[in-house]
């Protein structure tokens, strides 16, 4: 698939991916020069991380952790994973990612390449209580 640099922001955008503006797709030389840019289509994945179960470490600080999702997320980019929100529990141990990827495969790719380790790496749909609870017959 064939898009245009304007239509791939204005859609990224709308979506609300603003992790996508600083990634390293739009720095490409392609880009800068304004050229098609092929995108494989991404869905939303959503990985956990436990401490109980050893994917999490014993002890970090919140600078500690810092470092290390930098090196995440460099492994991200590498595999065509958009990290676009991190919830972290650092007391509890326990972390919770939502990426973009075009496959859980690619998701996994990163990780293995960070060496961080995790509990499960699942496939999900974006929705609102509304869309979920309040359906209306069609």
């Amino acid at each position: 698939m064939e898009i245009d640099r304007r239509d791939f922001l204005k859609g990224a955008i709308a979506a609300g991916i603003t992790a996508a503006v600083s990634g390293p797709l739009l720095n490409s030389p392609a880009f800068a020069k304004g050229k098609e840019v092929t995108v494989k289509p991404l869905k939303y994945f959503f990985d956990t991380h436990n401490r109980e179960h050893k994917t999490f470490p014993a002890k970090i600080t919140p600078a500690q952790f810092e470092g290390f999702y930098a090196k995440y997320e460099k492994a991200c980019y590498a595999e065509g994973v958009i990290p676009v929100r991190l919830h972290v529990g650092y007391d509890e141990g326990r972390a919770f990612c939502l990426t973009l990827a075009p496959d859980a495969e690619s998701v996994k790719r990163a990780h293995d390449r960070a060496g961080l380790p995790y509990d499960t790496i699942t496939e999900v749909a974006m929705a609102t209580p509304g869309d979920t609870f309040f359906r209306r017959p069609a």
